[in-house]
């Protein structure tokens, strides 16, 4: 599967559950005055949800599974989504687990998929320093 047939996927599998899809233009996208490579926010009485990924941040391709991931979590009420506050390292390393798991499945390319794991481990290596 290509990048574009990925972006494809997500966007028909967001609609099912009334979530949006943004990819940005930039290397970050703004989420309420925050700047981040992307965010999952989910819907509420007021609106749809909103799975918001800039397209030039580090790893697009994971970005963008590692939020859909996010997606699934909170639609499956999954208990580990709401560590959010508590455990937010091991949210985003069952996170980023399952987003390179769902690379895999779906046969994104191998090269994306290579690059993806290669930022999953930098990044959970960042962020185990950052929340001591």
């Amino acid at each position: 599967m290509t990048e574009e047939e990925f972006i494809r996927w997500v966007r028909s599998q967001c609609a099912k559950l009334n979530v949006k899809v943004r990819i940005g233009k930039g290397k970050t996208v703004n989420n309420l005055g925050t700047l981040c490579d992307g965010y999952f926010q989910e819907p509420d009485k007021y609106g749809p949800g909103e799975l918001a990924v800039a397209k030039h941040c580090d790893n697009f391709i994971l970005c963008l599974a590692h939020e859909y991931t996010h997606m699934l979590q909170w639609f499956y009420d999954e208990p580990i989504y709401t560590l959010r506050e508590s455990d937010y390292y091991t949210l985003e390393k069952t996170t980023e687990r399952e987003a390179l798991k769902l690379l895999r499945k779906l046969n994104v390319n191998t090269r994306l998929r290579e690059s993806a794991r290669r930022s999953s481990k930098e990044y959970l290596k960042w962020l185990k320093k950052e929340t001591r």
